[in-house]
């Protein structure tokens, strides 16, 4: 552990190996110098416990969160502002013998109002924007602009759709 650093890394460095970790300044970095026998790249790991103790871990319940990033600004009275948007992942389900479910939850806010979900990627994989429960690959709820000429193409079928001129027909 270096602190103050040498001056390339900020005023916190933490060195071990390969991997380099400086905290200064306006920026957080992970470096990660590759060998041949060092696999991986730099990460940052959240990890959650249900457990009080140091070193050992509880099980975490569906719907628990689990880690987030918050992004701030200044606001008009130049003190840091409520977070402007914020990337949040939730236990999805319960937990198994060796993994986790997660859903990833981004949500951002207005100059007058707090963080509202806009969008979500759930344990499935399926996408919801404006929809915190999406059934299908892509659930939007509320309204959206479509520019060009998109396509629809059925898996199993030989139907294809065209949505042109704001109607949808078979092409």
């Amino acid at each position: 552990v270096r602190f103050g650093g040498d001056g390339s890394d900020g005023d916190l460095s933490v060195a071990s190996g390969t991997t380099d970790i400086a905290l200064g300044g306006a920026d957080f970095v992970i470096k990660n110098y590759r060998q041949i026998s060092i696999t991986g790249t730099g990460a940052i790991t959240f990890s959650k416990s249900n457990s009080a103790t140091i070193g050992t871990y509880a099980e975490t319940a569906s719907g628990e969160q689990l880690g987030y990033l918050d992004f701030y600004g200044s606001d008009t009275g130049s003190t840091i502002s409520q977070a402007a948007a914020s990337i949040a992942v939730f236990q999805d389900g319960a937990a198994g013998a060796a993994r986790v479910p997660g859903r990833i939850v981004f949500s951002t806010g207005t100059a007058t109002t707090d963080n509202t979900e806009r969008m979500r990627i759930d344990s499935a994989g399926n996408v919801g924007i404006g929809n915190t429960a999406p059934l299908e690959i892509l659930g939007i709820t509320g309204n959206a602009t479509i520019s060009g000429t998109p396509t629809f193409k059925p898996l199993k079928s030989k139907l294809i759709f065209e949505f042109m001129n704001n109607s949808l027909r078979r092409k």
